[in-house]
């Protein structure tokens, strides 16, 4: 993740990107990393529109300042994704509340 923006403008970035990442499997499993703690789960996709169910996290306790429990909170409520300037951009209900993220090849 390189950045999670929520509303009213204020952005959270990880001091290390490498932290925050979501594996999207073929069989519609994703797993992860959320700083100290590992994610999974599985996903939906139709045309733009994306889900996250099943959403599980570890419950290690993060260094204070870590956007992991923001991460973890506004996984489950992702409501689509678009690609903007090579970065996946998820986007959930609230307006204006976006996750960053950049691809790893």
């Amino acid at each position: 993740m390189v950045q999670l923006a929520v509303a009213g403008g204020f952005v959270f970035a990880p001091d290390d990107p490498r932290k925050y990442v979501l594996n999207f499997l073929s069989d519609n499993r994703r797993t992860g990393i959320s700083d100290c703690n590992r994610i999974n789960g599985s996903w939906q996709q139709e045309e733009t529109s994306l889900r996250f169910e099943a959403c599980a996290a570890g419950r290690s306790l993060c260094p204070p300042g870590s956007p992991h429990n923001n991460l973890a909170l506004n996984l489950r409520d992702v409501v689509a994704y678009e690609f903007r300037a090579g970065q996946l951009i998820l986007t959930i209900s609230i307006e204006g509340v976006e996750m960053e993220f950049e691809s790893r090849d």
